[in-house]
């Protein structure tokens, strides 16, 4: 009876033995094939990525060339370009208490917009009325405002009455100023 015994614990033992081999190997292939999924992602992302850095080239090439077309067109030497960039984005605060004039060449389009509507104006402006004339975000008003007056060009503020708001002027003095260097 042992005999018989052992040789069905021996078949008992190679069914299980065939059955953890079968199921090894199908693990195995999903491995494989989930390898291979991986690597043809990683493929597809360097690809993607060439050619975002390919578009990233051709752009920066366009924009140099532009700039010096810029630069050749209004003559400005590009290191006196940048330090007005650099001038208007700073974050210190100007220490100087009176508006110089030729501190409108320095801002941007955008900040001499935002000038010239206050100096036009005949009343002082708020935030949203800035906001609603230029049509541009409210929040883009506060930084050209507040960028405006890092630049060194003095715009006055004070709380109105009526709104309770902060409005904005430009002063007599600087507005006739301004207005006599934009006629001659």
């Amino acid at each position: 009876m042992s005999l018989i015994n052992f040789f069905k614990k021996k078949e008992v033992v190679e069914e299980r033995f065939s059955e953890i081999h079968t199921v090894l190997d199908s693990s195995f292939s999903r491995v494989k094939t989930d390898m291979e999924k991986v690597g043809k992602w990683i493929e597809h992302l360097d690809d993607h990525k060439d050619n975002h850095n390919k578009r990233l080239n051709e752009l920066d090439h366009r924009l140099k060339i532009l700039e010096s077309k810029l630069i050749e067109q209004n003559h400005i030497p590009i290191e006196e370009n940048h330090s007005k960039i650099e001038r208007v984005q700073s974050f210190n605060r100007s220490v100087q208490p009176i508006m110089n004039v030729q501190k409108i060449d320095e801002l941007t389009p955008a900040q001499k917009q935002v000038v010239g509507l206050l100096v036009y104006s005949e009343e002082p402006l708020s935030y949203n009325n800035i906001s609603n004339k230029l049509k541009i975000n409210i929040v883009t008003v506060r930084r050209h405002i507040n960028d405006i007056k890092r630049a060194g060009f003095e715009i006055k503020e004070r709380v109105s009455v009526k709104s309770r708001r902060k409005v904005f002027f430009v002063e007599d003095s600087v507005r006739n100023s301004i207005l006599k260097t934009s006629e001659s």
